[in-house]
């Protein structure tokens, strides 16, 4: 199996081009382990395109438990720094996980995931949940950020072009079956 992979990039010296003026029915808070209950189902359905749901010899159930973990991973703090969450009425409906550069000289952080409740889409949480978190990189003293998607992720690609960030890297990525898998099962 091949993917393309991406990563962009743009500058967090000026924000201004993301910000969007508070919205009466959003709020952006830093996440906690308490969201997991409203956010799970988002990060199990949220990553549809990527390369592990794409690949035919991961089990469709096998990826999303994948993203459920990352995501409780980021909200324990142990793989990401910040996670930003958008909540409506009161119900968290998006988010956005960072790290901060960790090499000494690294002034570049980077985006983890990115969910919206798929009912929530269009009404720009993204981008409220995206911007605050590259304000909260650029409070810590990144100086640019950059995400991984995958070439074949439109509608991920063009959200992030749309944001400023431009395209860094292609690379092509291979997952290497040594013991076949069962397609039509989705096992190893």
């Amino acid at each position: 199996f091949q993917s393309v992979r991406m990563v962009l990039e743009r500058s967090l010296m000026t924000l201004d081009d993301i910000l969007l003026p508070p919205a009466e029915n959003i709020t952006l808070r830093s996440g906690t382990p308490a969201d997991l209950e409203h956010l799970r189902p988002i990060a199990r359905s949220a990553y549809h395109l990527t390369r592990f749901f794409t690949d035919p010899c991961f089990p469709r159930e096998r990826s999303a438990e994948l993203y459920d973990i990352w995501l409780t991973k980021n909200l324990h703090h142990e793989m990401a720094d910040e996670v930003v969450v958008a909540e409506m009425d009161g119900v968290p409906v998006g988010y956005t996980s960072c790290q901060l550069g960790k090499a000494a000289a690294s002034k570049e952080g980077i985006i983890q995931l990115v969910g919206v409740d798929e009912t929530r889409r269009g009404g720009r949480i993204g981008q409220r949940v995206l911007a605050q978190a590259c304000a909260w990189m650029r409070e810590q003293g990144m100086e640019t950020v950059s995400v991984t998607t995958q070439g074949h992720n439109v509608p991920a690609v063009r959200f992030y072009e749309r944001l400023g960030f431009m395209t860094r890297q292609v690379q092509f990525w291979y997952h290497k079956w040594f013991h076949g898998c069962d397609v039509d099962e989705g096992q190893l």
